[in-house]
């Protein structure tokens, strides 16, 4: 089961920020997850809200801003100030951790429609990234998972169920043609044959209690999003070596110093 920093290490630095990012790759995590949301300029930047105000000190729509508008609003602390993260920098800094999977959500509604898969595509495409396994694309939209079926057809489709529109569930399993399902863990309790409903690889999201992470493993879930990630990482390991392992009993074992 490979475990994804959702948003981030945003257990201890702010969320889709720089910091976040680089402390989930430095610690190992199988993947990580961003939201991707267009400005004014036509930027892509990583940022989950259609506003600003929760994230950072600054606000107003996203849509609605330019590059230059976002200069100087904090997205991290007083002590620990971060400036607003480009995609572009997201992806840079992937470069350096080419075994770390990237779980790309695009966000909608958005005025800009298409222009925001057509933006991510190209990024991609400039990265060397758009026929790449360790990419997916993420999204709780229909429209946008056909979307990136007919501009790049070899990047994974993980479509992100909604239990209150089924109608919209049923549609894009038949129609949609998604490589993989996203569920909820709640929904996912409440009713576990959707896990790998249709022979598909499940996307497990959010699960930060650890029970939940056994039980995700024990049905054979894929990929598993968390806000814990260290929490979590530490955990998969005491599972996978044993508590009789040095390092199942002293995290420290076995190390130079």
């Amino acid at each position: 089961m490979l475990i994804v920093a959702h948003r981030g290490d945003n257990e201890n630095y702010p969320e889709q920020t720089k910091i976040a990012y680089q402390s989930a790759f430095e610690m190992g995590a199988g993947g990580v997850e961003t939201d991707v949301r267009l400005t004014q300029c036509g930027e892509l930047i990583c940022i989950h809200d259609r506003f600003l105000n929760r994230v950072s000190d600054g606000s107003g729509k996203v849509s609605t801003c330019t590059m230059k508008d976002l200069e100087g609003v904090n997205f991290g602390t007083e002590e620990c100030p971060q400036s607003v993260l480009t995609f572009r920098t997201f992806l840079e800094m992937a470069k350096g951790y080419p075994d770390t999977h990237l779980f790309i959500e695009t966000k909608h509604p958005s005025r800009y429609g298409i222009m925001l898969e057509e933006q991510i595509v190209r990024q991609l495409s400039y990265f060397g990234m758009l026929d790449s396994d360790r990419v997916h694309i993420i999204s709780f939209s229909p429209v946008s998972i056909n979307r990136i079926r007919r501009l790049a057809p070899r990047l994974d489709r993980i479509w992100l169920r909604q239990l209150r529109y089924l109608w919209a569930n049923l549609a894009m399993e038949r129609f949609g043609s998604p490589t993989g399902h996203g569920l909820f863990i709640g929904e996912a309790k409440i009713n576990p044959d959707l896990i790998g409903r249709h022979s598909l690889p499940t996307y497990m999201y959010t699960v930060n209690d650890l029970d939940d992470v056994d039980w995700c493993r024990e049905r054979g879930v894929k990929y598993l999003a968390t806000d814990n990630i260290g929490k979590v990482i530490a955990h998969e390991q005491e599972k996978e070596e044993g508590p009789g392992s040095p390092r199942g009993d002293d995290p420290q074992a076995g190390q130079a110093g």
